[in-house]
């Protein structure tokens, strides 16, 4: 692991020649972070490099807002390279949500947290320029996170800094029609991108694509803005103002797009769609365009930043205060008092029900009338008068609300619900442990008053195996006894004796702890990210070695298995040499058939081991790429390519399985983690680690067409013996190449 400053680099996420961007942990502040560094070409580029990136980190550095991201630190590393350390998002980017789909609400809640960040930048007088789903990240919360501003602030970007932008640093697909051209651009190349992102959000494809970079940049310039499904069309017109390709006929400032969002988040809140055509302006209907307070025979003065408007985008009257509230009034004169009254005075019926929107955190909170008739529902038109309601949730304290609803402004209120809180007792065995609640800052107290939620409880003493336990406060206090069972030493080797005679394979304890599973190095296949932290509360034992033949052999004697349709009396045919040779041609189904018999055999829980029990098993506390380290290296393990320092001898002897425990063993004391055998783990396979479990569970699921092999065999190259690295098999699947070791659960 590569040390810099505080920091010490962990992993590459990403990265080229000339910029890297590391998994990381900040020592000092004891948090992960992500620390970007730049290494500049030579000659002038390298000076425009660093300079840039120094300006970026201190501009974005400078920008707090809660969906922007947090950079702390930046400076220049022991080689003169510009690095900057920022806050690690671990909720993914917007292309993960995009492939997972987003909902039509989702998408415009997403859209107004990338607005209202845009605002703030935009009045800051910086644009980001490199708009685009890689560069929106989301937080454990759920929150947007803008993050890898490309530009400097307004009327500053030179001519030698536009070039570099050019040249190396846009995304085709999100760039604007000004950027396209290559002249100057301001913060309505920013609103256009979010167009792009806006259709790609609900098409999961962004709306302007090409083989090459040229392509794209002319379709931005030519190509007509395109149509969305029936299903999207209440979006058509939002859609068009964001993606015009003249900026003048755009929205004019991120404030605008903030504000029609809320119009469309209100309407579908109110209705569950968008309306795909605005309804007729009549006396009934409770929608008017927002051009309504103007004189009827005075002509009409919209800036373009408004022209959304007059295109169609319907606004209630409330909307209309709110959008005076907001900032943005109508570019035409007119008498608050004389017209508004006027035009109040003609939509009487709408003037007498105005909206009631209630947001309540948490959000499926019963919201209630007191002695109504009423039932509620987000943004109903409701009479003027003194309302009563009642808001409650289980396990939150209930809160009581007296309103006054008047017919000249909507009724919005924000309100959060106290959680209740219970008291938790625990009793530790042996007396004199050592509590803590992992997850919360408060200690651990005798009846200490905790709000419904999961709770993390660490139970300590010198002596004995630590353990952590998860407890769900709901609705009443809660009393727990947990027992902690005498430790075992890490490495310590057990084998238990057979009710049959003779004794079952070598089991060495694992320490339990936390890692971070999937690609730490970058070099591996999408089916081994995202990165992730598992973490295992109980130790647990796995084979020193893989499965012999001679402990097969054993289960065959007694049970008269068969699993090999051309093998019989197997346990009589094995020679002296073979007996330490691992079992091949075993399917997943032989494994768990000898598991199951060796957990009878001996009264202990004997199972295949989970894909991330494998993993941490075989990294042994380091983030190596190899077993041995990160380096492809000679004589350390059996495989066809890339072991042997002698390839001749390799094809030879590298084409058959070895005997077991022929090269060094790894930390955690087990041989053979790469190569000799691939191995059966207990796992469904699934494409990602998205939906991995985060204790060590296996992934099952009732219907599996194939289950997760570990470790490389003899016949692959010695890049494929990478410890991250997945394969896969039909659980019936069987040749030499696959065969399997076990855990031993040391939980009581």
């Amino acid at each position: 692991m590569l040390k810099l400053n505080n920091y010490t680099l962990l992993s590459l996420i990403a990265g080229n020649d000339r910029k890297k961007a590391y998994y990381a942990i900040d020592r000092l502040k004891q948090r992960y972070v992500i620390v970007k560094i730049i290494n500049p070409a030579n000659g002038n580029q390298s000076k425009l490099d660093t300079t840039l990136f120094k300006k970026n980190a201190a501009l974005t550095s400078d920008l707090i807002h809660p969906h922007i991201i947090s950079i702390y630190d930046y400076g220049l590393t022991s080689s003169d390279f510009p690095y900057l350390a920022m806050e690690y998002c671990e909720n993914g980017s917007l292309t993960d949500k995009i492939q997972e789909g987003l909902t039509l609400d989702k998408t415009l809640q997403i859209l107004q947290q990338i607005a209202n960040a845009l605002t703030f930048v935009h009045k800051a007088h910086i644009i980001h320029g490199q708009l685009k789903p890689n560069n929106i990240l989301f937080r454990s919360d759920g929150s947007v996170v803008l993050t890898d501003f490309n530009n400097t602030s307004l009327n500053t970007i030179t001519k030698q800094q536009s070039a570099a932008f050019f040249s190396c640093s846009y995304t085709p697909e999100y760039m604007s029609p000004e950027q396209a051209r290559r002249v100057s651009f301001d913060t309505r190349s920013d609103l256009y991108s979010l167009g792009i992102i806006c259709y790609e959000m609900l098409l999961g494809f962004p709306p302007f694509r090409g083989d090459t970079p040229l392509r794209i940049s002319l379709k931005h310039l030519n190509s007509a803005i395109p149509q969305l499904p029936e299903k999207y069309r209440g979006l058509q017109l939002f859609l068009n103002q964001l993606l015009a390709k003249n900026p003048q006929h755009r929205f004019q400032t991120a404030k605008e797009v903030s504000f029609a969002l809320r119009q469309l988040q209100y309407q579908f809140l109110e209705h569950g769609h968008l309306r795909a055509a605005p309804p007729e302006n009549n006396a009934s209907n409770p929608y008017i365009v927002a051009n309504a307070l103007s004189s009827p025979n005075e002509p009409q003065k919209q800036s373009a930043g408004k022209s959304y408007l007059i295109a169609g985008l319907v606004l209630t009257i409330p909307s209309i205060l709110l959008l005076n509230n907001n900032g943005l009034k109508s570019d035409t004169p007119y008498s608050s008092n004389e017209q508004e009254r006027s035009v109040m005075n003609q939509t009487s019926d709408i003037a007498i029900s105005m909206p009631l929107i209630i947001n309540v955190t948490p959000k499926d909170a019963t919201i209630q009338f007191n002695h109504s008739a009423h039932s509620f529902h987000q943004g109903m038109l409701l009479a003027p008068g003194h309302y009563s309601l009642s808001i409650t949730k289980s396990g939150y304290q209930s809160q009581q609300v007296n309103i006054h609803h008047n017919q000249q402004i909507p009724t919005q209120l924000n309100l959060t619900l106290s959680p209740a809180l219970y008291s938790v007792h625990i009793k530790a065995h042996p007396p004199g442990s050592t509590i803590r609640i992992i997850n919360i800052k408060p200690k651990y107290t005798k009846n200490l008053q905790l709000s419904p939620g999961r709770y993390l409880v660490e139970v300590s003493h010198p002596g004995y195996q630590a353990k952590r336990q998860w407890l769900e406060i709901t609705s009443s206090a809660i009393e727990q006894t947990i027992s902690l069972s005498p430790a075992m030493k890490q490495g310590k080797i057990l084998q238990h004796p057979l009710a049959k005679g003779g004794y079952g394979p070598k089991m060495v304890v694992i320490p339990n702890g936390r890692f971070r599973m999937g690609d730490n190095d970058g070099m591996g296949s999408a089916s081994e990210k995202p990165l992730h932290w598992v973490n295992f509360a109980d130790d647990f034992a796995m084979s020193q070695y893989e499965i012999t033949q001679a402990d097969f052999a054993q289960f065959i004697e007694e049970t008269g298995y068969v699993f090999h349709e051309k093998i019989s009396k197997f346990h009589e045919k094995i020679s002296k040499k073979e007996h330490h040779k691992p079992i091949t041609h075993t399917s997943w189904h032989d494994a768990q058939a000898y598991a199951q018999w060796i957990s009878k055999q001996t009264g202990y829980t004997y199972r295949l081991p989970s894909e991330a029990e494998w993993e941490y098993a075989a990294r042994a506390g380091g983030y190596t790429r190899f077993v041995w380290g990160n380096q492809p290296r000679t004589n350390k393990a059996n495989c066809l390519e890339g072991c042997w320092a002698n390839p001749l001898k390799g094809l030879l002897k590298g084409s058959q399985t070895m005997s077991v425990g022929q090269y060094s063993a790894n930390d955690f004391q087990l041989f053979d983690m790469a190569g000799n055998v691939a191995e059966w783990t207990q796992d469904c396979y699934q494409n990602s680690y998205r939906q991995h479990p985060a204790d060590g569970r296996p992934v099952n699921k009732a219907h599996c067409s194939h289950r997760v092999i570990r470790g490389g065999s003899f016949t692959d190259s010695i890049e494929n013996l990478r410890i991250a690295r997945r394969a896969k098999r039909t659980p019936a699947y069987k040749d030499e190449q696959i065969g399997f070791r076990l855990v031993l659960e040391l939980k009581r």
